[in-house]
């Protein structure tokens, strides 16, 4: 599973709950957007909206490190960083809500449709770059201190918006004709406000995240032999996914 990123801070995960929890109106917990927040991330890549929501996420997740063992949400969103890249990679997963219920495990249920929402239903809703600003609000909600992490997002999202602008519309279509989104992928490290960024690395940096996934030990991930039954171009789990050349290793 996915280390805890080095700008969470460790104490984030603490027993006491000071947040209410409705289950019969979970939707006030991340809705509505803040507008400024939407007209934002509105003008940043797909794939910078989706890494911000998988990025959140893990905030999410590391609040509730001392309270839950389930490892469910750090097996996705391992996986949702490789889908963010193909989303040939990980499952499609609908979670049964019966059985996330209560104050820890709810806001767990709704950040995981929040990541998978914004990767593989994107096309079906007006704004993709809502998937980001719910997960943003439902942060802002569960952690029992907010400094450090909208000081952490206020960084990334200027850093999107300096080095994952979108393109115009009539420039490129935000879906190709599957569904598959058309703009770079985002590498993890991107989110990482206390490392020099160079989007020139990003390849390499993917490429590093994606040969060090072991698929055996993730549900969520599909096997190599899983991708070529789906017809997958390219070398499984490399980035760029070209094969190989005679003489190189794999």
């Amino acid at each position: 599973m996915l280390p805890r990123p080095p700008y969470i801070p460790a104490d984030i995960s603490r027993p006491e709950i000071r947040y209410p929890w409705d289950e019969w109106n979970v939707s006030r917990t991340y809705q509505p957007a803040d507008p400024e927040l939407l007209r934002r991330l509105t003008l940043v890549t797909h794939r910078a909206q989706v890494g911000l929501t998988i990025a959140t996420m893990e905030w999410i997740t590391s609040r509730y490190d001392a309270l839950t063992t389930e490892t469910f949400p750090s097996e996705y969103l391992e996986a949702a960083w490789a889908a963010n890249v193909d989303l040939a990679y990980a499952e499609y997963i609908e979670t049964d809500d019966e059985e996330w219920r209560g104050p820890i495990l709810g806001p767990l249920n709704i950040g995981l449709k929040i990541v998978v929402e914004s990767l593989f239903l994107a096309d079906q809703i007006a704004n993709p770059a809502l998937h980001p600003c719910w997960a943003y609000k439902l942060a802002c909600l569960v952690l029992p201190e907010t400094t450090a992490f909208k000081a952490w997002h206020n960084d990334v999202v200027s850093r999107l918006e300096e080095y994952y602008r979108a393109l115009p519309e009539d420039a490129q279509p935000l879906f190709s004709a599957d569904g598959y989104v058309m703009d770079p992928p985002v590498a993890r490290e991107t989110f990482n406000p206390d490392v020099p960024f160079n989007p020139e690395s990003a390849a390499v940096l993917i490429d590093r995240y994606l040969r060090a996934l072991n698929y055996e030990e993730n549900r969520f991930l599909r096997t190599p032999e899983d991708l070529q039954e789906m017809e997958f171009e390219g070398h499984p789990y490399r980035f760029p996914p070209n094969p190989p050349q005679p003489g190189e290793g794999a």
